[in-house]
């Protein structure tokens, strides 16, 4: 029974499923089953393919993408303490802290139907969710030459987030992240 001071309220003791001990409602968090070049039409344009790939997922989806002077910790909820889960219902981390302190619990390797998915994603982006210095984000975004920052599907370090250079012509995915915007 939701109380009028509760989000969600799913009656047993399991923290990490999708409403927690606190009655706060998981957030989704999935890879984008299609691969891009880093000509992503900005980070606006990356938004969009979180928003086309995101399937029956309740909620809207952001690109966990940056640029120099605008990155995650500027445009994610930072105050979330419920819990980041995968398509499975796997838990990822604890609220954005969890999410931006290493490691986190599991990799973020399904796409928006619980598929597994290989390879890496664009980024740009630290572990503590800001944008590197210097940014290396394929023109920020709305270029296929160059260089941008991957990370590595399959990790729960800090190689989740920040793992290498790949030319910008080079085909990844996304990874898209539930946020009320």
């Amino acid at each position: 029974m939701v109380d009028f001071d509760e989000i969600c309220d799913d009656g047993n003791a399991v923290d990490w499923d999708e409403c927690s001990n606190q009655c706060v409602r998981a957030r989704y968090i999935f890879v984008t089953t299609n691969e891009f070049n880093g000509n992503l039409e900005g980070i606006a344009g990356a938004d969009v393919h979180c928003f086309q790939q995101k399937g029956d997922l309740p909620g809207e989806y952001y690109a966990w993408l940056a640029i120099e002077r605008l990155a995650p910790v500027d445009r994610f909820d930072i105050y979330f303490e419920g819990w980041y889960i995968r398509t499975d219902g796997t838990p990822i981390a604890q609220g954005w802290v969890g999410l931006t302190t290493l490691p986190i619990e599991n990799p973020i390797n399904l796409d928006a139907g619980s598929n597994l998915v290989l390879g890496e994603a664009w980024t740009n982006v630290k572990p503590d969710g800001s944008a590197p210095t210097p940014s290396i984000a394929c023109g920020d975004w709305s270029a296929d030459f160059a260089t941008g920052t991957v990370g590595e599907l399959g990790a729960t370090n800090a190689s989740w987030t920040q793992s290498g250079l790949r030319e910008c012509f080079t085909p990844a995915h996304l990874y898209c992240i539930e946020d009320p915007g």
